[in-house]
């Protein structure tokens, strides 16, 4: 599925958080947002579910605006990781990744059968399948991470949008749950901080800058020293990893000897 939005202008309050944003997510990509903190990311990723409605511009999920569509129906084709998880305490694992099957239900609510296959197949891919009978409120912060990721692949979504998930984890746990995000082959957009994260898993990435958008393209194309600097206000050396061929960032702060540039 494709995820577009057309000229998007968000206002959060009285302030306008993201002006005129043209991005597209395309079938089964994994498109990053990445940005300074207040820089537009989550609100832009809430607009891509009808969290957030646009004062200007359409959000289009394969050429339909999402205002014309229910909230049922945008829960059928996305799904949502939040970066604030809900309070679940009582539940199991196994029941927390069921309540990703709701919007498939009947009126009655009940879960059968493939309800189930699809949570089994779900733990199973975001490796929680061993904890299915643990309480929510007993996982470490990485499993209940992997518990959300879990949900959400169970909601049976053709999108998957996911809000800083790597947030608070451990480094092996970071790399885990981007590993497993990229290999569902689902269309994904994804804010994130970490720019090494981007640049090893993200397909084409979307940086934002005071609301707008001040680049967009491969990774390794978009993150120069120069954006890295004027975007982020640190200096960036590419690398290139001697095992991976992947590119990545050594980061260092202005040296107090030389002027902030770009600030």
């Amino acid at each position: 599925m494709k995820i577009e939005l057309d000229g998007v202008t968000l206002v959060r309050g009285s302030r306008e958080v993201v002006t005129d944003a043209r991005v597209a997510a395309e079938p089964g990509q994994v498109l990053g947002l990445l940005g300074a903190n207040g820089s537009g990311k989550s609100s832009l990723l809430r607009a891509c579910f009808g969290a957030l409605r646009p004062t200007a511009g359409r959000v289009l999920l394969d050429g339909t605006d999402i205002a014309t569509l229910s909230r049922r129906q945008v829960a059928r084709r996305v799904a949502v990781m939040a970066q604030e998880p809900p309070d679940e305490f009582g539940l199991t694992v196994a029941e927390s990744v069921l309540l990703g099957r709701t919007p498939h239900r009947g009126s009655l609510g009940h879960d059968d059968d493939r309800d189930w296959w699809h949570v089994d197949r779900a733990m199973a891919l975001a490796g929680v399948a061993h904890l299915a009978d643990r309480p929510v409120h007993r996982l470490s912060g990485g499993e209940r991470q992997r518990t959300l990721l879990a949900r959400s692949i169970a909601q049976e979504a053709d999108a998957l949008l996911l809000d800083e998930p790597t947030n608070h984890l451990d480094v092996s746990y970071r790399f885990e749950l981007m590993r497993t995000v990229a290999g569902l082959g689902l269309t994904t957009v994804i804010a994130l901080h970490d720019l090494d994260l981007a640049l090893s898993f993200c397909d084409r990435v979307v940086v934002l800058h005071r609301g707008r958008v001040a680049a967009h393209g491969a990774p390794a194309d978009v993150l120069t020293p120069a954006l890295v600097r004027d975007v982020f206000g640190v200096e960036a050396t590419p690398v290139v990893h001697p095992v991976t061929g992947t590119t990545h960032l050594l980061l260092r702060g202005p040296s107090v000897h030389e002027p902030e540039r770009n600030r």
